[in-house]
């Protein structure tokens, strides 16, 4: 069972990667969960020993595009990539919809805007509410757009998605009742300080 903080939620694809350096300990084991006919990749990170930040661009500007581009980097500066995820909503450029930080630097800003209309017909990322998966010295947390923009809390990474799959332990509203779209990448933080991500094949 894991256990939410009710003021906050979970965040659908969420961009994280764990790396390390020669030595440093790896991530916590992955497990095999299943819940109402679907299954799910489950890995654990405790930010007291793993290293869990976002990635986007390399050196030369452009985006990794590839795990393995992104792996042979890192291993260029002597790091290692112990685990990696798809995540975030991107343009066709590919650059973040929303908001994004990485090493401090904030280098897309909040998208707050509103579209509407049915919510069949509106695009995953404006299904408010979305939120933000933020990293700060030793800590991480999920925030409400609107919340996180009025807190400022501290945040080395962060990066802006949506919707939210759960605010306050209730689902989000737009969700369709009986959809068969059940293919999620999620981040989760627990009250004890363990950060969880999960991610579920496409249904079918």
């Amino acid at each position: 069972m894991i256990s939410f903080d009710a003021q906050t939620g979970v965040l659908q694809l969420c961009a994280v990667v764990l790396l390390s350096a020669t030595g440093m300990a790896q991530a916590e084991s992955c497990r095999a969960e299943s819940f109402s006919g679907a299954s799910y990749a489950v890995c654990s990170f405790n930010l007291a020993k793993d290293r869990v930040r976002t990635f986007w661009r390399g050196n030369d500007g452009n985006p990794y595009r590839t795990f393995d581009a992104l792996a042979a980097d890192l291993e260029a500066k002597g790091k290692s990539l112990r685990f990696a995820m798809n995540g975030g909503m991107y343009r066709g450029d590919l650059s973040p919809v929303g908001l994004y930080i990485e090493d401090g630097r904030m280098m897309v800003p909040p998208n707050t805007v509103t579209l509407t209309g049915a919510q069949s017909q509106i695009p995953n990322f404006y299904k408010k509410p979305n939120g933000v998966f933020y990293i700060g010295e030793g800590r991480a947390g999920i925030l409400e757009t609107g919340r996180f923009l009025a807190e400022k809390p501290e945040a080395n990474f962060a990066t802006q998605s949506g919707p939210m799959l759960l605010i306050n332990g209730k689902i989000h509203p737009a969700f369709i009742v009986n959809s068969t779209d059940r293919s999620r990448g999620t981040a989760w933080v627990c009250r004890a300080g363990t950060k969880y991500i999960s991610s579920s094949p496409k249904a079918g």
